[in-house]
């Protein structure tokens, strides 16, 4: 409490409350050389869009996790790891490591015709998975 009362303080002071008021005089003005001007930059043309993605491809996009499964904050994300597989094979997964905690979005290409299955862990700098996101799925014609 006392810190906010010193600032607010402060903040009248130099808003002109809070004392006498005096006046100085000006000083005189200074006469120096006329700066040097500062090029313009030209205008930086903005980027086009990206290309879409392939007609074979997915991309997933994800929040990463802000806690552990005892609702303790998590801070110790090391990064991801992207499960997928074609219907026809639902036992064995291709597994992705994204191993950067800050990616959030992911293009998987190359995917051939049909349903494909995709979910996503989080995982630790201790190497501990999280359970599974939900499952999302996509065809691919």
């Amino acid at each position: 409490m006392r810190l906010v009362t010193v600032l607010i303080v402060l903040f009248m002071s130099a808003c002109g409350f809070g004392g006498a008021a005096t006046v100085v005089n000006p000083s005189p003005p200074v006469v120096s050389n006329p700066p040097t001007p500062v090029p313009t930059p030209s205008p930086v043309s903005t980027p086009p869009p990206p290309a879409p993605a392939p007609v074979d491809s997915a991309v997933l996009s994800w929040n990463a996790p802000t806690q552990n499964i005892d609702n303790s904050v998590l801070t110790n994300l090391a990064g991801f790891h992207i499960h997928y597989w074609p219907e026809t094979l639902y036992v064995a997964d291709i597994i992705i490591d994204v191993p950067n905690p800050t990616v959030a979005t992911y293009i998987i290409v190359g995917l051939a015709s049909g349903t494909w299955h995709f979910d996503l862990t989080a995982y630790n700098t201790l190497g501990v998975d999280s359970t599974f996101s939900d499952e999302v799925t996509k065809v691919i014609l």
